[in-house]
């Protein structure tokens, strides 16, 4: 297997499962007080990523976030009719 090779093998689910397991790892390096703490933490940050995918994904389903996009880019092309350039030129020194 060439450097090449062994570079493209690592993307997707891959990737995802050498960090995991490199996490893993590096909580049972240390002594077993700390080794608790860092697990806890790991099984947190586990949890907590679990939480942000679901958020992520429902909102994505949701037609609510194509419905506010729609709404400001109607109100930015009728800013952009009536002349209403907030912001877009610098502040005259006269």
């Amino acid at each position: 297997m060439t450097d090449e090779d062994f570079g493209r093998a690592l993307g997707g689910d891959v990737l995802d499962h050498a960090t995991t397991a490199l996490l893993e790892e590096l909580v049972d390096f240390f002594p077993s007080g700390k080794r608790t703490v860092f697990r806890k933490a790991l099984e947190k940050l586990k949890k907590l990523e679990g939480i942000a995918l679901e958020t992520a994904t429902k909102r994505l389903e949701s037609d609510e976030l194509e419905r506010k996009m729609t709404a400001a880019l109607k109100n930015l092309e009728t800013a952009s009719m009536s002349g209403d350039s907030s912001g877009s030129s610098p502040v005259s020194s006269a």
